[in-house]
């Protein structure tokens, strides 16, 4: 196992309508990094976090509280 399958991506984002980083990247760093979480916001593009602050807030709240 390299050492990049071992680090923690504990989160991962993306929005569906994403054109420079599609959802396929999110799915394959979910695939190498075991543990991570992804969510995918629906009509999202590449700056979704700032479209849609609020729903990006509560996933990132509730990993938060795992902790």
């Amino acid at each position: 196992m390299t050492g990049v399958q071992t680090c923690a991506l504990p989160i991962y984002c993306g929005g569906d309508q994403d054109l420079i980083s599609p959802v396929t990247v999110g799915q394959h760093l979910q695939h190498i990094f075991k543990k991570s979480e992804l969510y995918v916001i629906q009509c999202g593009e590449h700056d979704f976090a700032e479209q849609y602050a609020d729903e990006v807030a509560i996933y990132i709240n509730a990993f938060i509280k795992q902790f």
